[in-house]
């Protein structure tokens, strides 16, 4: 292999790292686009969740308060 083949395969070499390369930080920029997306649905979800299991402690309040005054009152 001459100096010229080595430098002309080392080019092409260097080139297709190069283009890898770009195409990881594309993965990444839509990897990062998605871990937003996801953070947010996240986010939405627990604040729902949250809202349905504080609704939920205020049914059974009620109903403890219900079954207290059936019971007598006294608990």
């Amino acid at each position: 292999m001459t100096v010229d083949e080595r430098l002309e395969y080392l080019v092409k070499v260097q080139e297709s790292h190069e283009a890898d390369l770009g195409r990881l930080f594309d993965l990444q920029a839509e990897n990062e686009k998605a871990i937003s997306r996801n953070e947010a649905l996240l986010g939405r979800f627990i604040t729902r969740t949250d809202e349905v299991v504080n609704k939920m402690a205020r049914i059974l309040e009620i109903h403890e308060h219900r079954l207290t005054d059936l019971e007598g009152g006294t608990r």
